[in-house]
C-alpha cells in the first residue's frame, strides 16, 4: 500500500518520464532552475551543478541524457518521447513507442535527485554521460576550479545510475571499507555486484587532473529499479524492452532518503597517488627482501625423501 509521499514521488517521477527522450534539455533547464545552480558547457559536453548547505554534504549524481538523444543519434529527434504507460499487473512502466525505450536510464535517477534535493547535498545532472562520460570529463578537465572543489568538499559521491534492484557497484573509486558502509547503511539485501562498466562516478573520483598528493572522495552507483536498458519497445512483438519497477524504485528512493538525511556523514577517500606509489614501493622492497632471506638458507622443504615421524 502506498503512502502520500510514495504519491507526490510517483507524480515527480512520471513527470521525468513525461520528457522527450530525444533531449536532455528539459531535463538540465529543471535543475539549473533551482537557487544557486550554475550550468555550464553545451552540447555533450555540459552539466548542472547546485551545491549543497551541508557541512558533510555528498555530492548526488545523474545523468540527464538517454541512448535516445538526437545529439549523437540524428535519426531521433529532439521531441521524441516514450509515451510510456504504466502496467498495473506487473507494477512497470513501459515504453510504447516503438522507436525509443522508456528513458529509465537515467530519467529515473534525475527524479531521484529531484525527490532528495530538500537533503542539503550537492546534486550534479550531467550530459553525454551515455556517449563516453562527456559531461563528467567536460568538467573535471575543462572546470579544474570546480572539479577540485568538489572533490575537496564532499564526503562522498553517490550516483543513481544502476540497473536492477538492491545492488551497488563502487568499480575502482570505493575502497572496502566503503563498500561495507553503504551496504550496511541501506540495510539487506543491498549488495556489491563486480561486473564490469562505466559510469560517471568513474570520472569524478578518478586521478584524472587530481594532483599525486591529492586523494578524491569514494564514490557508489545504486539501483534505480530499471532494467533492460537500452532496448526499444517491442509493442506487441513480445520480448524485453526497457521498463522500471516503481516498487523497486519507490524502496531505493526510501533506503537513499534514511541513509542521507542522517547527520554526521563520514568521509570516504580513496588513496592519492602518491599514497599508492608509496605502498607499492613499501610492498616491493618487502618482497624483495623476502627473496634475499630465503636465498640466505639452504633449507630442503620439499616432502621427497622425508620420513614419517615415529609414531
Amino acid at each position: 500500500m502506498m503512502s502520500l509521499d510514495d504519491g507526490n514521488a510517483r507524480t515527480v517521477l512520471e513527470e521525468f518520464l513525461h520528457l522527450p527522450v530525444g533531449s536532455a534539455d528539459g531535463v538540465l533547464a529543471k535543475f539549473a532552475a533551482l537557487p544557486d545552480a550554475e550550468a555550464r558547457g553545451e552540447g555533450l559536453d555540459r552539466f548542472v551543478y547546485v551545491p549543497g548547505t551541508r557541512a558533510d554534504r555528498v555530492l548526488l549524481v545523474a545523468h540527464a541524457d538517454t541512448v535516445w538523444d538526437h545529439l549523437w543519434r540524428p535519426a531521433c529527434s529532439p521531441e521524441l518521447s516514450s509515451s510510456f504507460r504504466f502496467d498495473g499487473g506487473d507494477g512497470r512502466y513501459h515504453s510504447t513507442n516503438p522507436a525509443c525505450g522508456l528513458g529509465a536510464d537515467d530519467r529515473a535517477g534525475c527524479a531521484m535527485l529531484w525527490r532528495l534535493k530538500d537533503l542539503g547535498h550537492s546534486l550534479l545532472v550531467t550530459n553525454g554521460e551515455e556517449k563516453g562520460q562527456r559531461g563528467a570529463t567536460f568538467l573535471v578537465t575543462e572546470c579544474p576550479d570546480l572539479a577540485a572543489e568538489i572533490r575537496a568538499s564532499h564526503r562522498f559521491v553517490v550516483a543513481f545510475d544502476r540497473r536492477n534492484v538492491h545492488e551497488i557497484k563502487t568499480y575502482d573509486v570505493g575502497t572496502e571499507s566503503f563498500r561495507r558502509y553503504v551496504e550496511a547503511s541501506l540495510g539487506e539485501p543491498i549488495h556489491h555486484v563486480g561486473d564490469p562498466g562505466r559510469s560517471d562516478i568513474i570520472v569524478l573520483c578518478g586521478s584524472r587532473g587530481v594532483p599525486a598528493d591529492r586523494s578524491t572522495p569514494c564514490g557508489v552507483n545504486l539501483s534505480i529499479g530499471c532494467h533492460d536498458e537500452h532496448r526499444p519497445s517491442c509493442g506487441e512483438r513480445g520480448g524485453l524492452s526497457e521498463n522500471l519497477v516503481l516498487a523497486e524504485w519507490l524502496d531505493m528512493l526510501r533506503r537513499a532518503r534514511a541513509w542521507l538525511s542522517g547527520g554526521d556523514l563520514p568521509a570516504h577517500r580513496n588513496p592519492s597517488v602518491a599514497m599508492l606509489e608509496a605502498m607499492r614501493k613499501k610492498y616491493r622492497q618487502m618482497a624483495a627482501d623476502l627473496m634475499l632471506a630465503e636465498g640466505a638458507f639452504d633449507v630442503d622443504l620439499s616432502l621427497e625423501g622425508r620420513k614419517e615421524d615415529p609414531e
